[in-house]
């Protein structure tokens, strides 16, 4: 499992390409407006999240902190939250405070919101088993939380947590990591796991609901060979059922990574590689985004200290065909992407040194590298981690894992013009 320095702030200070850039965007920095919507304490309402946001059809926010929340473990076990729009301010409501036993401990990933308004999400840790790791033991779960059944007229009104699936660290796969769970149309989950599976090195799985249980199916085993290693994050459907996501390096930090498709074939699933990067190309580590059918995007970290890659995958009935479209500064980004719905893309940089939110934009084929916001040591100076969520007003939401009045992390909104 990926530590949590290394995931959010393995990059050291920022060099001079970057300084160049930020320099060239200065007046993009300025016209944003950034606000700190709200700021962790660590108690009830949770601390570090690494997660992004998602966002209902009444405009609400959830998330998930990482740690807080219940005393059950040293500084929490880990929250799920909404936050609502009151007015000009925002409220946080905790949703569910997890406790570190068989319920799950220290969500790193978004949850999924369903159709019905039912949340989805999974834990690293907590659950069965004695797996190796950083966040608690246990080797994560898969849950499921509802509002209550009846009218609360309490202050607070946690939600009914289930847990759906344990995993046991074996061939069923251990640690889900920092990507969503993917949701079909017959409400069967899917996603991956950073360790376990028939080589120790991850799984991509399945979750079908049948006569009230979960049931789990491994889809693809990772090798550590071709087919990459330790997945980090998760996989996205296209328009056919068909699935999408990233894979580490098969040797270690610097050694690239792939991108994959998996598609079902009868009770099967069929893995193959679409891209494999090179070393200079960087690790593919965070998730893809779509807004078309058959166009991803996505971004590399270089743990080399080389600038990062923006890439596009797509196709247009002649197969996939991968182009590299942008350079992002040293180091890249460890988080895909978010897209608005003219075709921009944003994302975040890890600490160089408090990190960034950036922003590209299109014009006859040539992509362009602008700066919304660099974190300063002010504040909100506290590691950007989760892929950005872009409302239909182009506002964008997100988190860090530090920072803030009591240095737990923040949730913010960048307003553009």
């Amino acid at each position: 499992m990926t530590e949590p320095a290394t995931r959010a702030t393995s990059s050291h200070l920022v060099l001079t390409l970057c300084a160049a850039v930020v320099i060239l965007t200065a007046a993009s920095v300025q016209a944003q407006t950034y606000t700190i919507l709200h700021n962790f304490t660590g108690s009830l309402d949770g601390a570090y999240p690494y997660a992004g946001l998602v966002l209902d059809r009444a405009g609400n926010l959830y998330g998930t902190a990482s740690a807080g929340g219940s005393s059950s473990c040293p500084g929490g076990c880990g929250t799920v939250f909404k936050l609502s729009p009151h007015g000009s301010s925002w409220v946080l409501t905790p949703l569910y405070a997890f406790q570190g036993g068989m319920d799950g401990q220290a969500p790193l990933a978004p949850v999924v919101i369903a159709p019905d308004g039912t949340l989805y999400g999974t834990t690293t840790a907590g659950g069965i088993g004695s797996c190796n790791s950083n966040f608690g033991r246990g080797c994560g779960t898969v849950f499921r939380l509802r509002p209550p059944a009846h009218i609360c007229n309490a202050v607070s009104c946690p939600w009914i947590e289930a847990v759906i699936y344990r995993f046991s660290g074996g061939l069923d796969g251990s640690a889900p990591g920092y990507g969503p769970l993917a949701l079909d149309a017959s409400s069967n989950l899917f996603g991956t796991t950073e360790l376990g599976g028939q080589y120790g090195l991850g799984t991509a799985f399945e979750l079908t609901a049948a006569n009230g249980s979960w049931n789990e199916a491994v889809i693809h085993s990772f090798m550590g060979t071709t087919d990459g290693t330790i997945p980090q994050s998760s996989v996205v459907f296209d328009a056919a059922g068909n699935l999408f996501g990233t894979s580490d390096g098969s040797s270690g930090p610097g050694t690239g990574g792939v991108l994959f498709e998996l598609s079902p074939s009868g009770p099967a699933w069929i893995f193959t590689v679409l891209h494999t990067f090179a070393v200079s190309e960087g690790d593919p580590l965070g998730e893809l985004a779509s807004t078309a059918p058959g166009v991803f995007y996505g971004v590399t970290y270089n743990f080399r200290g080389d600038p990062g890659l923006a890439y596009e995958l797509s196709n247009s009935g002649q197969g996939w065909q991968y182009a590299s479209i942008a350079s992002l500064p040293p180091f890249g980004a460890l988080t895909g992407p978010a897209l608005d719905r003219a075709g921009n893309l944003y994302g975040v940089e890890p600490p160089q040194p408090h990190g960034l939110v950036y922003k590209l934009t299109e014009s006859d084929g040539v992509w362009s590298y602008g700066v919304l916001h660099i974190f300063q040591d002010s504040g909100d100076n506290g590691a950007p981690n989760g892929v950005p969520l872009v409302d239909a007003q182009n506002n964008v939401y997100g988190t860090t894992i530090g920072g803030g009045s009591s240095d737990n992390g923040v949730i913010w909104k960048i307003s553009q013009p």
